[in-house]
């Protein structure tokens, strides 16, 4: 059996040509054009600025629990303080926590496979556990410094695309 030769245009070679060399030029790591940042420190190279990693089940136990009292709102957003039914152990070596903060966002969510991160002025709060009806997600804020008069509140679904508008804190005196 013989090989079998196509025929082809310029345009379907160079085509060709590119597809081949860009994934070797991405491989030995030369690229043209601009350059990625490079990683914040104690970030590894190649890995998203993400949310702090919290446990499901502390937001879910948070999110159960009713609010001792209200730290900020807005327009559709609520920061509350929560003390939890027993202390939770977030990292070793670590004093468990027993008091913290709970940010909560209503409106229409969607069941997806992705998950919903909170942000506070750009900032990544935590992955949000969404109601059973929807119509409410929550987090857990671990930097209370994020707190503040004017601080805007957005959220997403995984790391990439656009932030959606949530509302703007208010602290509560």
């Amino acid at each position: 059996m013989s090989p079998t030769r196509i025929r082809c245009g310029p345009a379907l070679a160079l085509g060709a040509v590119l597809t081949l060399a860009v994934p070797l030029c991405a491989a030995c790591g030369q690229q043209d054009g601009p350059r990625a940042a490079p990683p914040p420190a104690g970030q590894p190279a190649g890995e998203l600025a993400g949310p702090p990693e919290v446990p499901a089940e502390l937001v879910a136990q948070a999110r159960r629990v009713r609010a001792d009292r209200l730290v900020a709102e807005g327009r559709g957003v609520r920061v509350e303080e929560v003390r939890l039914p027993q202390p939770y152990q977030l990292q070793a070596g670590q004093p468990a926590v027993q008091r913290l903060l709970r940010i909560t966002v209503e409106g229409r969510f969607q069941a997806r496979a992705l998950p919903l991160v909170l942000y506070v002025d750009g900032v990544p709060v935590s992955r949000a556990v969404e109601a059973p009806d929807l119509r409410s997600v929550s987090a857990v804020l671990l930097d209370p410094g994020l707190v503040r008069d004017g601080a805007r509140v957005s959220y997403r679904y995984g790391g990439h695309g656009p932030q959606t508008a949530a509302g703007t804190l208010r602290v509560v005196r």
